[in-house]
């Protein structure tokens, strides 16, 4: 019954992984649309196998859970590196076409994005983190 339930959290874990680590590498992946999906279906892949292996690999299925939770948290908080990485890619792209105007608004709205991602992400990650700490301890 417990690899049962350890296999059931990584399935459903896993998919929570696979949209963040999807999410971050398409982030990354930057401007050019082809690579972004490529790199995106490469991250779903990436994700679920981590929260399937790190399921498999806990104690008890409770355990499992805590670490697809904490995981999912930390790649939260990975969001607007991310974002930053797509910015600086973005103001590269643009600054070839449009000059330094171009290039300056770029940096300004990644900059905003930035922001905006990071403030979703920080309570995104604080809730990943406080359902990692109430779930699966040890009393």
């Amino acid at each position: 019954m417990s690899i049962t339930l350890k296999i059931v959290a990584g399935a459903l874990g896993g998919f929570i992984l696979a949209f963040l680590t999807a999410l971050i590498f398409s982030f990354s992946a930057g401007v050019d649309s082809d690579t972004a999906e490529t790199a995106s279906g490469y991250g779903m892949l990436l994700g679920w196998l981590a929260g399937f292996g790190l399921a498999l690999t806990a104690q008890r299925p409770a355990k499992s859970w805590r670490r697809i939770f904490a995981a999912s948290g930390l790649l939260a908080f990975a969001l607007p590196i991310a974002t930053v990485v797509f910015t600086y890619m973005y103001s590269a792209e643009v600054s070839e076409i449009g000059g330094t105007a171009g290039a300056a608004g770029a940096v300004i709205g990644g900059g905003m994005a930035t922001v905006a991602v990071g403030f979703v992400a920080f309570f995104v990650g604080a809730i990943f983190f406080a359902l990692a700490y109430f779930i699966g301890r040890d009393r």
